[in-house]
């Protein structure tokens, strides 16, 4: 895990990682999970669409973060599970 950005300091993933990239810089707006798997970043954004599953998985405005902390963790155990969340 590399850490937070802002969209403008979003980093260049190695294979094995992630970060959480907003989609705006400071303050921010709407926070998103990136990470590597199968040789390619893909973007985990829980309002729904991103390389996961499209389904909206965020159901109040204000806890973007937590799930892409959530999602994440479960990146670390199984990338293929994170994937269809």
């Amino acid at each position: 895990y590399l850490g937070a950005f802002g969209a403008s300091d979003k980093p260049a993933l190695q294979p094995g990682q992630c970060a959480i990239v907003n989609t705006h810089d400071a303050p921010g707006v709407h926070w998103t999970a990136i990470a590597t798997v199968d040789g390619r970043t893909v973007l985990f954004d829980p309002l729904g669409g991103g390389d996961t599953d499209p389904d909206v998985d965020q159901r109040l405005p204000d806890n973007c973060g937590a799930h892409c902390c959530a999602w994440i963790l479960l990146w670390q155990r199984d990338p293929e599970m994170a994937m269809e969340i």
